[in-house]
């Protein structure tokens, strides 16, 4: 919805803008004359409005290619295997039905997901205002993994 979108980027703008800047003028050792102030004052929201208009896009963006992966054949394949083997059990999915649908290939999940990476990043952007970087958590996961398989001994009892 884009009102929705409007709200979030003027939320994002109105974090970063601010029309009080005394703090500043109440700093020790600043005696800035009220132009300078109004300058600082303008900058700010200046930058607010540019990350407003950030979060706008990045939404607008990620909605984008949300749509294109959903109406993709790599989507519709895994899906079909996730609705016919794992979901559900069944003979014929409703795309199926519909024409025939090409098999899901190894490594389509990884595609998909490799995708929808950079849209959760920036919907949660957009929505908390804070980022999330999943490089680093892939790096702190391979760390973990690499001192549980590399540091424990596992035995089989029977």
């Amino acid at each position: 919805d884009a009102q929705i979108i409007d709200l979030l980027a003027e939320e994002t703008a109105s974090y970063w803008s601010h029309s009080d800047v005394s703090w500043l003028a109440a700093t020790p050792g600043a005696d800035l004359p009220p132009p300078v102030l109004e300058a600082l004052r303008e900058t700010e929201n200046e930058f607010g409005r540019q990350q407003g208009d950030k979060v706008r896009a990045g939404l607008h963006d990620a909605i984008s290619a949300s749509r294109t992966i959903v109406a993709s054949a790599k989507y519709a394949s895994v899906m079909n295997l996730r609705n016919k083997h794992l979901a559900h059990s069944l003979s014929q999915t409703i795309r199926e039905k519909a024409g025939p649908v090409a098999p899901m290939r190894y490594g389509d999940e990884r595609d998909l997901l490799e995708q929808s990476l950079p849209i959760v990043q920036a919907l949660y952007s957009g929505v908390s205002g804070a980022g999330f970087d999943f490089s680093e958590s892939r790096d702190m996961d391979r760390q973990h993994a690499g001192a549980l398989w590399n540091g424990c001994k596992f035995e089989v009892l029977e």
